[in-house]
């Protein structure tokens, strides 16, 4: 999986500028380290990190409890009852109000008295269950945007140079975005795509007949095999299909 379909969104708010820089520093190395891209934005009150969420989604949040205007808690709180569920991770020194926090499910909490062991041990388990969560998922940039596509909804991809269009299982729906073949065959091999030619890219589980110089998929479509692929991509599509399936081989 290529740092594309890691990529986070993270906002820290803490109301005393030189701890926020302590946190951000620290969230920044540790998603380093685990090989995750972050966008990272710091505010120092709740009035900030609101008025920015009102335009941008979160995928983690690192709120400090005793903020000037408004308790940390309270704007979990206020998040939960709009039905916002963006994890929460409360970094704070307010250490007696941690079964306070219960109330609003946070994902963790971080004692400023032991803060850099415990922001390793709390983000590195939030990493490692958004991985679990987004396995099986890509995301793709698409008009300027970065688009989280359920993989298993994905027929087929199909390369014209710089192009590549994504043929997906309902109602013919495409997605054309600018990438390229090579990158989609390394982040989607594992999710169980088979390149069965330069220019397409198969997702096995569409794959109805398997013909000398062709696949049928399962709406009729029909994909050219490469010669490269000829010998082996009967091998390939069984070792995916674990040895049964219902495909037919002419």
């Amino acid at each position: 999986m290529g740092d594309a379909t890691e990529l986070l969104k993270i906002a820290i708010c803490d109301d005393e500028e030189s701890a926020l820089e302590i946190v951000a520093g620290a969230v920044e190395s540790c998603f380093k380290n685990k090989g995750v891209s972050i966008i990272l934005d710091k505010f120092q009150s709740v009035t900030q990190i609101e008025q920015r969420m009102a335009e941008t989604a979160y995928d983690l949040l690192l709120l400090d409890i005793r903020l000037s205007n408004q308790d940390g808690i309270a704007f979990a709180a206020k998040l939960r009852e709009k039905g916002n569920e963006v994890p929460v991770i409360f970094v704070s020194s307010a250490e007696e109000r941690v079964f306070d926090t219960f109330a609003v499910k946070p994902f963790g909490f971080i004692r400023k008295s032991h803060f850099f062991e415990d922001t390793v041990s709390v983000l590195d388990a939030f990493i490692s269950s958004v991985q679990k969560e987004r396995a099986g998922h890509m995301i793709i940039k698409y008009n300027g945007r970065l688009v989280t596509i359920d993989a298993s909804s994905v027929m087929y991809i199909e390369s014209l140079g710089r192009e590549q269009t994504i043929h997906f299982s309902k109602d013919g729906r495409t997605m054309t975005v600018m990438s390229s073949m090579q990158k989609f065959d390394d982040d989607l091999k594992s999710m169980g795509f088979m390149r069965i030619h330069k220019s397409y890219l198969v997702n096995y589980r569409f794959i109805r007949l398997i013909d000398t110089d062709e696949v049928v998929l399962t709406d009729n479509t029909r994909i050219p095999i490469g010669r490269t692929v000829r010998k082996t991509i009967r091998d390939d599509y069984l070792r995916l299909m674990g040895g049964g399936g219902s495909v037919i081989f002419a």
